[in-house]
């Protein structure tokens, strides 16, 4: 009587096992590119959004006190939020405009991409730019103006205009 072979072979072999977790690795890198790619689009049309509210809120400031708050000067370069040059000053530090110029209201942007600014005898103008993640600043002004810039920077006699 014959016995029969029973094959010990089951599974993979360790080269197509490499080749699945190969091929894995570079499905997952590509995705993760693109979601963070997304996630910077998104953060970006965030922070539009917010300096929006800045600018509604900054209106219903000027109907109740008259004017946009002290004067304040930035320097040349932006500003962290709440961090001075013109953002922890006049009316960036009122209760109405706190929700959007609290530091935890930009998590994603790195130190030093707020910039705020009021001029003129009675404040009568004011610009806030933010760093956008995918390209340039996002500028709101008292004049209805929102736009991207190149530097996010707003010389001291053009305060009240987006550069």
């Amino acid at each position: 009587m014959k016995k029969m072979k029973i094959s010990n072979k089951r599974g993979f072999t360790l080269i197509e096992l490499l080749m699945v977790i190969a091929i894995i690795g570079i499905l997952a890198s590509v995705v993760l590119a693109s979601m963070n790619k997304s996630r910077q689009k998104a953060n970006s049309a965030k922070t539009k959004v917010q300096l929006s509210s800045i600018r509604s809120a900054a209106e219903l400031y000027r109907d109740v006190v008259g004017n946009y708050g002290i004067s304040v000067l930035g320097t040349e370069a932006p500003v962290a939020p709440n961090f001075g040059n013109g953002c922890s000053s006049g009316m960036f530090t009122d209760p109405l405009l706190d929700p959007y110029m609290a530091t935890a209201a930009y998590p994603y942007l790195p130190a030093g991409n707020l910039k705020c600014t009021t001029n003129g005898a009675n404040a009568s103008d004011y610009v806030v730019t933010a760093r956008l993640l995918d390209d340039g600043y996002w500028c709101v002004d008292d004049n209805g103006n929102s736009r991207v810039t190149t530097t996010g920077t707003v010389q001291a006699n053009n305060a009240g205009v987006c550069p």
